[in-house]
Protein backbone atom coordinates (compact mmCIF):
# COMPACT_ATOMS: atom_id res chain seq x y z
CA UNK A 1 0.00 0.00 0.00
CA UNK A 2 1.54 3.29 -1.17
CA UNK A 3 0.68 6.71 0.52
CA UNK A 4 -0.67 9.43 -1.91
CA UNK A 5 2.74 11.19 -2.20
CA UNK A 6 4.49 8.02 -2.87
CA UNK A 7 1.40 7.38 -5.24
CA UNK A 8 2.00 10.40 -7.28
CA UNK A 9 6.08 10.26 -7.16
CA UNK A 10 5.52 6.12 -8.76
CA UNK A 11 3.23 7.58 -11.16
CA UNK A 12 5.56 10.21 -12.55
CA UNK A 13 9.14 8.92 -12.36
CA UNK A 14 7.57 4.91 -13.57
CA UNK A 15 4.43 5.38 -15.07
CA UNK A 16 4.55 8.19 -17.06
CA UNK A 17 7.57 7.97 -19.16
CA UNK A 18 6.98 4.14 -19.72
CA UNK A 19 3.24 5.95 -21.35
CA UNK A 20 5.14 8.07 -22.83
CA UNK A 21 7.53 5.15 -24.67
CA UNK A 22 4.95 3.02 -25.06
CA UNK A 23 2.48 5.55 -27.12
CA UNK A 24 5.75 7.21 -28.84
CA UNK A 25 6.49 3.81 -30.06
CA UNK A 26 3.01 2.62 -30.82
CA UNK A 27 2.12 6.09 -32.49
CA UNK A 28 5.10 7.03 -34.92
CA UNK A 29 6.89 3.51 -35.45
CA UNK A 30 4.61 2.07 -37.96
CA UNK A 31 5.56 2.45 -41.29
CA UNK A 32 2.23 4.35 -42.46
CA UNK A 33 3.82 6.86 -39.93
CA UNK A 34 6.95 6.96 -41.21
CA UNK A 35 6.16 7.89 -44.35
CA UNK A 36 3.13 10.16 -43.48
CA UNK A 37 5.99 12.46 -41.28
CA UNK A 38 8.72 11.38 -44.13
CA UNK A 39 5.74 13.54 -46.34
CA UNK A 40 5.42 16.23 -44.36
CA UNK A 41 8.65 17.28 -43.80
CA UNK A 42 9.21 16.94 -48.29
CA UNK A 43 5.88 19.12 -48.12
CA UNK A 44 7.23 22.06 -45.21
CA UNK A 45 10.49 22.02 -47.25
CA UNK A 46 9.05 22.43 -50.92
CA UNK A 47 6.67 25.11 -49.60
CA UNK A 48 8.97 26.72 -47.49
CA UNK A 49 9.64 29.40 -50.77
CA UNK A 50 6.08 30.26 -50.68
CA UNK A 51 6.32 31.44 -46.71
CA UNK A 52 6.74 34.93 -47.31
CA UNK A 53 4.08 36.20 -49.66
CA UNK A 54 1.35 33.90 -47.53
CA UNK A 55 2.73 35.69 -44.61
CA UNK A 56 2.55 38.78 -45.97
CA UNK A 57 -1.20 38.32 -47.40
CA UNK A 58 -2.45 37.18 -43.91
CA UNK A 59 -0.88 39.99 -41.48
CA UNK A 60 -2.31 43.12 -42.63
CA UNK A 61 -2.60 44.20 -38.63
CA UNK A 62 -3.53 42.49 -35.30
CA UNK A 63 -7.10 41.28 -36.38
CA UNK A 64 -8.09 39.77 -33.00
CA UNK A 65 -6.88 42.87 -30.91
CA UNK A 66 -7.22 42.05 -27.12
CA UNK A 67 -8.54 38.54 -27.69
CA UNK A 68 -4.64 37.96 -29.81
CA UNK A 69 -2.67 38.46 -26.12
CA UNK A 70 -5.56 36.33 -24.12
CA UNK A 71 -5.11 33.70 -26.44
CA UNK A 72 -0.93 33.52 -26.80
CA UNK A 73 -1.16 33.81 -22.69
CA UNK A 74 -4.16 31.28 -22.72
CA UNK A 75 -2.54 28.46 -25.19
CA UNK A 76 1.17 28.92 -23.98
CA UNK A 77 2.36 25.41 -24.03
CA UNK A 78 4.07 25.79 -20.48
CA UNK A 79 0.47 26.99 -19.23
CA UNK A 80 -1.79 24.33 -20.79
CA UNK A 81 1.10 21.76 -19.56
CA UNK A 82 1.92 23.45 -16.30
CA UNK A 83 -2.01 23.13 -15.83
CA UNK A 84 -2.38 19.75 -16.55
CA UNK A 85 0.41 18.67 -14.51
CA UNK A 86 -1.00 20.38 -11.83
CA UNK A 87 -4.47 19.19 -12.02
CA UNK A 88 -3.13 15.60 -12.31
CA UNK A 89 -1.28 16.28 -8.81
CA UNK A 90 -4.28 17.48 -7.63
CA UNK A 91 -6.50 14.79 -8.80
CA UNK A 92 -4.09 12.14 -7.53
CA UNK A 93 -3.87 13.71 -3.81
CA UNK A 94 -7.16 13.64 -3.85
CA UNK A 95 -8.22 9.84 -5.14
CA UNK A 96 -10.07 11.17 -8.04
CA UNK A 97 -9.79 8.13 -10.69
CA UNK A 98 -11.23 10.35 -13.94
CA UNK A 99 -9.58 13.39 -13.54
CA UNK A 100 -6.35 12.12 -12.97
CA UNK A 101 -7.09 9.88 -16.30
CA UNK A 102 -8.14 13.35 -18.44
CA UNK A 103 -5.17 15.72 -16.85
CA UNK A 104 -2.74 12.13 -17.30
CA UNK A 105 -3.51 11.92 -20.69
CA UNK A 106 -3.33 15.53 -21.32
CA UNK A 107 0.37 15.84 -19.90
CA UNK A 108 1.18 12.58 -22.05
CA UNK A 109 -0.41 14.33 -25.32
CA UNK A 110 1.34 17.68 -24.90
CA UNK A 111 4.55 15.80 -24.49
CA UNK A 112 4.27 14.35 -27.85
CA UNK A 113 2.50 16.98 -29.57
CA UNK A 114 5.62 19.45 -28.44
CA UNK A 115 8.08 16.84 -28.98
CA UNK A 116 6.85 16.74 -32.87
CA UNK A 117 6.34 20.69 -33.03
CA UNK A 118 9.81 21.48 -32.18
CA UNK A 119 11.43 19.12 -34.56
CA UNK A 120 9.50 20.07 -37.18
CA UNK A 121 10.60 24.18 -36.15
CA UNK A 122 13.80 22.61 -36.46
CA UNK A 123 13.60 21.10 -39.58
CA UNK A 124 11.29 24.06 -41.38
CA UNK A 125 13.83 27.00 -39.93
CA UNK A 126 10.74 29.48 -40.86
CA UNK A 127 11.75 33.09 -39.97
CA UNK A 128 9.65 34.78 -37.27
CA UNK A 129 7.88 38.10 -38.72
CA UNK A 130 9.87 40.21 -36.13
CA UNK A 131 13.20 38.65 -37.26
CA UNK A 132 14.04 36.77 -33.47
CA UNK A 133 14.81 33.65 -34.51
CA UNK A 134 14.41 30.97 -37.58
CA UNK A 135 11.38 29.29 -35.10
CA UNK A 136 7.95 30.54 -36.53
CA UNK A 137 6.31 27.52 -37.76
CA UNK A 138 5.11 25.41 -36.61
CA UNK A 139 2.77 27.53 -33.98
CA UNK A 140 3.79 25.60 -30.49
CA UNK A 141 0.45 27.54 -29.11
CA UNK A 142 -1.79 26.32 -31.97
CA UNK A 143 -0.23 22.67 -30.92
CA UNK A 144 -1.31 22.65 -27.84
CA UNK A 145 -4.44 24.25 -28.19
CA UNK A 146 -5.41 21.42 -30.95
CA UNK A 147 -3.68 18.72 -28.59
CA UNK A 148 -5.95 20.34 -25.78
CA UNK A 149 -8.89 19.98 -27.88
CA UNK A 150 -8.76 16.77 -28.56
CA UNK A 151 -8.80 15.30 -25.79
CA UNK A 152 -11.48 17.06 -24.48
CA UNK A 153 -13.68 15.76 -27.08
CA UNK A 154 -12.47 12.35 -26.52
CA UNK A 155 -13.25 12.24 -22.92
CA UNK A 156 -16.44 14.46 -23.05
CA UNK A 157 -17.56 13.96 -26.52
CA UNK A 158 -18.70 16.59 -29.28
CA UNK A 159 -20.98 18.89 -27.03
CA UNK A 160 -17.23 20.20 -25.39
CA UNK A 161 -15.30 19.17 -28.27
CA UNK A 162 -16.60 21.30 -30.76
CA UNK A 163 -16.24 24.75 -29.00
CA UNK A 164 -12.43 23.30 -27.87
CA UNK A 165 -11.62 22.92 -31.82
CA UNK A 166 -13.32 26.41 -32.22
CA UNK A 167 -11.14 28.13 -29.66
CA UNK A 168 -7.87 26.15 -30.68
CA UNK A 169 -8.73 27.20 -34.29
CA UNK A 170 -9.03 30.90 -33.24
CA UNK A 171 -5.44 30.36 -30.81
CA UNK A 172 -4.09 29.29 -34.97
CA UNK A 173 -5.33 32.61 -36.45
CA UNK A 174 -3.77 34.48 -33.81
CA UNK A 175 -0.42 33.14 -34.64
CA UNK A 176 -0.43 33.92 -38.32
Amino acid sequence: YLKRSDRAQHWFFKELPRHLEGDLVESFLTPATVWALAGGLVAVTALSATDSHVQSGLQPGNSLGTGNKILTVAAHPLMLGGLSLAGLGISELADAKKPALIFGTMVEALAISQALTFTLKLASQRQRPDGSDNQSFPSAHTSAAFTRAAVTESFYGPAWGIPSFAVASLVGFSRL
